[in-house]
């Protein structure tokens, strides 16, 4: 991955909380001490009476100017919520896949991240950055710091479980939630041969169990080479964090081949995976193909 030296700090999704003002502070202190230069947003919180910080098109023009700046390496969503699937179709995707400028974003960005690739065939990165200013940020900014300087530890993601089968494919997917807003339109990405991630926030049995029977009717399981399950916060602490793999194997009929993680979800110590590039999930790791 190429170093970071030039990024910007937007929302494309809901406003920040004016609480969150600290931990941007500190990501701004932390990109300076490290000769980042930076750019930001000048409306990354809510407004008064909103949950946005400005209108859709206003925010996706902010983006589309990110991927236009000169020599922009980065860009950076610091946002999370319901709000990201508003920007999609005012997305300059021509700029964006033209630029070398990465996405990076999580949980309801996955609208953004699948978009980009959908139309672009470019791939963005999922991961919470304020989780360099979060509670586990001396691992994390070590993490960033080694991937700055080449490494690959930010990526460097375990499996936990996995099936008998190897599987191979690009990587698409997120947040199963917010991928699921996309379904039906052209913002969707082709599942044919993909490795499909899923994750979830909040969500117990009613709710997993027909978001996963909605890509069954989609014939998403028909046409992917396998599914890759993050963490899936709300029913790890009710102590039922294994029964989305069993829901899926079930409704797979145990034909497609499952692995697992627990490094990639919405702990403030999760690991990134690159949407939109080709991976090998085999002898416990995910492999990336250059």
């Amino acid at each position: 991955m190429k170093k970071i030296e030039k990024g910007c700090f937007l929302v494309c999704s809901n406003g920040l909380e004016q609480k969150k003002e600290k931990t941007i502070k500190e990501l701004q202190d932390f990109f300076q001490k490290e000769g980042i230069e930076l750019r930001e947003s000048p409306h990354l919180y809510r407004s008064e009476h909103s949950v946005q910080s400005e209108p859709a098109p206003k925010r996706a023009e902010r983006c589309n100017a990110a991927f236009q700046e000169e020599k922009m390496d980065a860009v950076f969503d610091v946002s999370g919520g319901d709000l990201a699937i508003e920007v999609v179709p005012y997305l300059d995707y021509e700029r964006i896949g033209t630029s070398e400028a990465v996405f990076w974003g999580y949980s309801d960005l996955t609208t953004v991240i699948n978009a980009i690739y959908a139309k672009t065939g470019k791939s963005s990165i999922l991961f919470q950055i304020r989780n360099l200013a979060g509670e586990k940020k001396n691992e994390q900014q070590l993490r960033f710091l080694d991937v700055q300087a080449g490494g690959n530890r930010l990526f460097d993601v375990s499996i936990e479980r996995q099936s008998e089968k190897e599987m191979e494919g690009i990587l698409v997917g997120g947040n199963i939630r917010c991928l699921l807003k996309l379904a039906g339109s052209e913002y969707f990405p082709d599942l044919q041969g993909k490795i499909l991630f899923l994750e979830c926030l909040h969500g117990k049995e009613p709710q997993l169990r027909s978001m996963f029977s909605q890509l069954k009717v989609m014939g998403a399981f028909e046409q992917v080479n396998g599914i890759l399950l993050g963490t899936f916060s709300e029913m790890e602490e009710a102590g039922q964090g294994e029964m989305p793999e069993k829901w899926l194997m079930e409704l797979t009929k145990d034909s497609l081949p499952i692995a697992r993680t627990t490094e990639v979800g919405h702990g403030a110590d999760s690991k990134a995976l690159w949407i939109g590039k080709k991976i090998r999930v085999m002898e416990g790791k995910i492999r990336y193909f250059e």
